[in-house]
């Protein structure tokens, strides 16, 4: 069978089957179905760049639905574009760090989410199994605002899957002044399959000690603590934490943070214990007429013991929310600016969003 009838056919079972099932079991309520697209324009703006091109950031659909008044479940279905990764060993290494490039495929359909929700056994807690999301990238994803620019900065450093294998649990106590979420993954992330006993553990803690109706009642304080390789395993270890500062609004997101991760690495039969941070900070507003304007700072150092080999990225964009806010439109510059004497980068991007929720 050819690749295009089986994954014509994989889309057809996830939606036709738990639609079927919900008929069976009389379902607590009908089955929500949300989509999101991302798009968007790029122009090389680099010194003798010739890049101009026209991209699908993300197309999503999720399937939502209650069983009962405490067990539900959730499916997400995403079409991206395949990228494969390589290794840049640099004629320094060790004591230069290797660099990680990737160069664009076609685009995949796969599995994002896929678990069983179960609610009621711990006051505002819930206990959930499956392809599960881990339990900082899309929290912070929300402070964040913008997802459709670019993803959070512990995703582009790869400092834990976004989805992934596993058991977790979280929830909310002292009226939701705290919040927490623990997972315990396969550490593969949504897109390999772990054939180890190695295991990730990672945990968000965050604190919002201010009265929701009043002018800091957005703020949140939060702390994220990773783990991989939990068991004896040959499978490389890392740690790392980070704390960030968060501030919701209708009219105002606001954050800051500092994320550290030590971890081996492993090239060409050498091994050593890398040492790397960022700090991250952004922030927009929202202006009458449904404008927008969005900044953020990255400053990463992928080896603290290595000189002159980290970067700052620089973000600004001005656009506008339309439809009740399910379209949005965004034109953007970006830099990346090297510590090394390397020719620094810049780009122009025009993004857009649609989505039904």
């Amino acid at each position: 069978m050819s690749r295009v009838k089986v994954l014509t056919l994989v889309a057809a079972l996830t939606v036709c089957l738990p639609a079927a099932a919900f008929e069976v079991l009389d379902m607590e309520e009908p089955i929500s179905v949300d989509g999101q697209v991302f798009t968007y324009m790029f122009y090389d703006l680099t010194e003798d760049a010739e890049d101009f091109h026209f991209e699908l950031g993300r197309a999503r659909l999720d399937f939502n639905a209650m069983a009962t008044d405490d067990v539900g479940f959730e499916v997400r279905v995403e079409a991206m574009r395949e990228y494969r990764y390589y290794l840049n060993i640099p004629e320094g290494y060790p004591d230069e760090p290797p660099a990680l490039g990737r160069t664009p495929g076609r685009y995949t359909i796969h599995v994002r989410h896929a678990f069983m929700d179960v609610g009621g056994l711990i006051p505002d807690h819930h206990i959930y199994g499956g392809m599960i999301a881990t339990p900082w990238n899309n929290y912070e994803n929300h402070i964040w605002g913008w997802r459709m620019l670019r993803p959070v900065a512990v995703t582009e450093q790869g400092y834990l899957p976004v989805a992934d294998l596993g058991l977790g649990f979280g929830g909310n106590f002292l009226g939701g002044k705290l919040d927490h979420h623990l997972t315990f993954t396969n550490g593969g992330g949504y897109m390999n399959l772990e054939m180890s006993k190695g295991k990730n553990i990672d945990y968000r803690f965050s604190v919002m000690p201010f009265s929701p109706h009043t002018v800091m009642g957005g703020f949140s304080a939060n702390i994220l603590l990773h783990y991989a390789n939990v068991m004896d395993d040959p499978r490389a270890e890392d740690l790392a934490y980070g704390f960030l500062a968060g501030l919701e609004h209708d009219f105002i997101n606001f954050g800051a943070g500092y994320f550290r991760r030590k971890m081996d690495v492993t090239v060409a039969g050498v091994t050593r214990e890398v040492d790397d941070y960022f700090i991250t900070g952004y922030g927009w507003v929202k202006l009458p007429n449904h404008l927008h304007i969005v900044g953020r700072f990255d400053m990463v150092d992928p080896n603290a013991d290595a000189e002159n080999d980290g970067w700052n990225d620089i973000l600004f964009g001005f656009g506008l929310d339309f439809a009740g806010g399910h379209c949005k439109i965004m034109p953007n510059f970006r830099t990346t600016m090297y510590q090394a004497d390397v020719t620094d980068t810049r780009g122009f991007y025009l993004n857009g969003e649609i989505n039904t929720f």
